[in-house]
């Protein structure tokens, strides 16, 4: 997991890098570090090239963390 972070922090705009790490962090129920990830995926993809799961799991993942508190 430690690469996606490196990627992600070398600002990498595959889609697919973001989504991966966010599911891999909502298995461990780590959700603000998900909301984090989703966040830079939709600063650093492009918007042609932005799928729409990033969206819809950051609606889910901002469900999540408020039910939690």
């Amino acid at each position: 997991m430690v690469e996606f972070f490196v990627a992600i922090g070398k600002k990498y705009d595959a889609p697919a890098l973001y989504r991966n790490t966010a599911i891999l962090l909502r298995k461990y129920k780590m959700y603000e570090e998900e909301l984090s990830v989703i966040e830079a995926g939709l600063k650093n993809v492009p918007y042609n090239n932005r799928e729409n799961e990033l969206t819809e799991r950051k609606e889910k993942v901002l469900k999540l963390i408020n039910k939690k508190t």
